[in-house]
């Protein structure tokens, strides 16, 4: 077989040409995809970098955190302490007088002459008295007393809501929010109190309402257990009476 080659030496040259002008398109084509990888890449590696940054500002913070909480939980068991504490010095000062003003409270309400006590017995703020009266009208009249006793004077959030539709000024309630929890025994200790720390802030009609409604009875409940006629001597019969109170606590 005999073959004949028809083409020129000028398409062969134009073959090759273009065969590199496609590998020099295929270079520039490949030049940029390698560049604009680079590129992304090289924002990929600024946005990790950010990233890090940010990651490591609130790895500190977090820190920083942790340790404001730790802080806080130490502050939180410290005021706890010192919550107990202090409901120990006033358990403690109240118990120093608490005896002292009861028996002034049932003193107040004896009817001279007519009642006598055998026994006082006070136990967990407890009141049991026993006695002999001339008649069932003295121990009522007896127990109407100890009803009305008011020896405590008592700021607390109760007292402040119902101050607020008194109309009481608003700073005062202020105050007295911040001596909140404060209790006195005496009138005149608590209306002394009230002059020193609000001052010309208050009338005498806020002061008298203020103290009206901040006196607490000194018991909570009166109850009569029983009653019984007793002969002392051949002509004289008194009534035997057992008496329970319930005291206020702080």
């Amino acid at each position: 077989m005999i073959r004949i080659n028809l083409q020129t030496e000028y398409q062969s040259y134009g073959r090759i040409e273009n065969l590199i002008s496609q590998l020099i398109l295929f270079g520039i084509a490949l030049f940029l995809i390698l560049g604009c990888l680079q590129y992304y890449n090289s924002i990929l590696q600024s946005d990790i970098h950010l990233l890090e940054n940010k990651s490591s500002q609130t790895q500190a913070k977090i820190n920083r955190y942790k340790k404001k909480l730790r802080q806080i939980k130490q502050l939180k068991i410290n005021l706890n302490t010192i919550e107990k504490k202090l409901n120990v010095i006033k358990q403690l000062s109240f118990s120093r007088y608490n005896a002292i003003y009861l028996l002034d409270s049932i003193t107040e309400a004896v009817i001279p002459k007519r009642m006598w006590f055998s026994s006082i017995d006070f136990r967990d703020a407890k009141v049991k008295i026993e006695g002999l009266a001339m008649d069932e009208r003295t121990v009522t009249d007896f127990m109407k007393r100890l009803e009305d006793a008011q020896k405590w004077i008592c700021i607390s959030d109760d007292l402040i809501n119902n101050l607020k539709t008194k109309n009481i000024p608003e700073p005062i309630l202020l105050k007295m929010s911040d001596i909140k929890d404060f209790q006195f025994f005496e009138d005149q200790e608590f209306e002394f109190m009230l002059d020193a720390i609000l001052g010309d802030q208050l009338t005498e009609k806020d002061k008298e309402t203020i103290m009206n409604l901040a006196v607490l009875s000194y018991f909570s409940e009166v109850k009569l257990i029983s009653t019984a006629k007793q002969t002392v001597k051949k002509d004289t019969h008194l009534t035997r009476f057992i008496i329970d109170c319930s005291q206020n606590t702080l």
